[in-house]
């Protein structure tokens, strides 16, 4: 008798990305590691791939229909709009980019069926970090130390 267990597994924390991929093999990156990302189109929301300085030739693939990826979108916009990563993961910095369904469309402007660099020219020209959210950041960055 056979049984097949689904074992994968995604987990976002304030800095990183855990996940268990089919194998049981557990991996962890950090969001600022983050190099690459390509949503392939598969005709069913797409199938969301990441690579990671910090993961040499794996990526980490996964259904954003189907897996959360609340953290990682709002991670990779913020950094993508106004050029630098969050040290941590903190939900006030984040309300301007809407619910889940905004963010998804958002991310698949940037990489729908396409990879798309990290901090690549085709951005364009950064935006200045709000004086509001730029006082969230500092704090972070204080309690930090």
């Amino acid at each position: 008798m056979s049984i097949h267990v689904h074992s994968f597994y995604i987990q976002q924390n304030e800095t990183s990305v855990k996940w268990r991929n089919w194998r049981f093999k557990t991996r962890e990156f950090d969001y600022s590691s983050i190099t690459k990302i390509h949503m392939q189109v598969n005709g069913k929301g797409g199938h969301l791939l990441i690579s990671s300085s910090q993961m040499g030739r794996y990526r980490l693939g996964f259904s954003p229909v189907f897996f959360d990826a609340t953290y990682i979108y709002h991670m990779i916009l913020f950094r993508e709009r106004y050029g630098v990563w969050p040290p941590k993961y903190i939900p006030e910095l984040f309300v301007e980019f809407g619910d889940y369904e905004d963010m998804d469309a958002l991310i698949k402007v940037i990489c729908y069926a396409r990879t798309y660099e990290i901090g690549s020219p085709e951005a364009g020209e950064y935006r200045q970090i709000p004086e509001h959210l730029q006082r969230i950041l500092d704090r972070a960055a204080a309690e930090s130390k």
